[in-house]
């Protein structure tokens, strides 16, 4: 039998004290029903709070049935809000008048998302380098033009390189294009290898929007530098796009090491580093880019820390993760670096003087080999023949 509960504005603790003196209550009648037949009286327990029950004392002390039932409810609720019933496990749970939610402990989840871009990227990087492939026929350029097995310079020119005076001529789709352009085979294979093991596991951590982001930006600076330093030199891109997502996966192992522990954190580091080695390595061969992979590596690097914040699922409300000082200094110094290279672009166009237009002698580009040639004339006239 369920107790009838009685509407009362009393405080919810001590409507929880009341069951306790209720079940004083039901003993002590049962003790006064004894000793008045022996002509004894008990008298009522000075510290009940009758006051206070949200059952009168007249329903209490109705008889030893009810009290038998009162005495079945715990004293307090669960300190989890879960009321593991101490006594009497047949009694339902519906029968506590206890706020259950509101005790539940709020517990952090981290948010993880849908890997559908890096997957597209994939695809498209694939069908763009065989259209490419089937629109000469099918047939490779000489290892003396082409050292990683793809067509004819020509041939990729008409797909969009990254060629500075077509694109003064009014050809500025050019900035974007180089982004999904391949060398050739060795070059789409290192970069669907950098897209599956770098980008991957951070669009399954942060998400579609900051890995396209980043992706995007360090592709189009890359391209912008180039463009600046190598005026000259047709090239793609791909490896810009490839190099920012491998900073950005450097990034994100330095930044939240908590989440990435053990062996996998060590793991993950050497097969970044091994792919940063290879794509530099990659970047000595002609129609490639090195000063432009660079400049993704860093700029990526630099993008990813304030933008490839964790997501924190706390009591179902999902919630980002606060914003640090360092996440600003980075996004300030992106965005600083950003404007420099797009005004020495513009500079460079419009023939004005640039903050800094010379590519250092140090520097390592194309290296001429007996397989190759690195002379940028020759291979931009071979561009433009098509």
């Amino acid at each position: 039998m369920r107790p009838k509960v009685s509407a009362v504005s009393l405080p919810l603790a001590e409507q929880l004290d009341g069951y306790d003196d209720m079940s004083v209550v039901g003993t002590q009648s049962r003790k006064k029903s004894k000793n008045s037949k022996k002509g004894g009286d008990v008298p009522a327990s000075p510290g009940s709070r009758l006051d206070s029950v949200a059952l009168p004392m007249e329903q209490a002390a109705e008889g030893d049935g009810e009290a038998d039932e009162l005495s079945r409810y715990p004293s307090e609720p669960d300190p989890v809000g879960r009321q593991v019933l101490s006594r009497d496990r047949s009694v339902p749970l519906e029968a506590y008048p206890i706020e259950r939610a509101a005790t539940i402990p709020q517990t952090e989840e981290l948010v993880t998302h849908s890997v559908w871009l890096i997957d597209a990227l994939v695809v498209a990087t694939i069908v763009i380098s065989i259209t490419i492939v089937a629109r000469d026929a099918w047939r490779f350029a000489p290892l003396a033009d082409n050292p990683l097995f793809g067509t004819k310079v020509s041939v990729l020119n008409v797909y969009g390189l990254k060629n500075l005076p077509a694109m003064i001529a009014g050809q500025w789709w050019r900035l974007i294009t180089p982004i999904f352009l391949h060398v050739g085979i060795g070059d789409l294979v290192l970069d669907i290898l950098v897209l599956i093991f770098a980008g991957v596991p951070l669009e399954n951590a942060f998400g579609f929007r900051p890995v396209a982001f980043v992706y995007l930006t360090s592709g189009l600076l890359g391209v912008l530098v180039s463009s600046i330093l190598q005026r000259n030199v047709l090239g793609v891109a791909s490896g810009c796009a490839s190099a920012g997502l491998l900073g950005a996966r450097l990034a994100d192992i330095a930044k939240n090491d908590q989440r990435l522990r053990g062996s996998f954190v060590r793991i993950s580091t050497i097969f970044v580093l091994l792919l940063i080695i290879i794509e530099a390595a990659s970047s000595l061969m002609p129609l490639t880019n090195s000063v432009g992979n660079a400049v993704g590596f860093v700029m990526g690097a630099l993008a990813a820390v304030p933008v490839l914040r964790e997501r924190i699922k706390i009591g179902g409300i999902v919630r980002p993760a606060p914003f640090t000082l360092v996440e600003l200094c980075a996004a300030v110094i992106w965005t600083l670096v950003s404007v420099i290279i797009a005004l020495d672009f513009n500079a460079v166009v419009h023939g004005g003087t640039c903050f800094y237009c010379t590519l250092p002698a140090w520097w390592p580009g194309c290296s001429n080999s007996i397989y190759w040639s690195c002379n940028a004339e020759v291979i931009r006239q071979s561009g433009a023949a098509f």
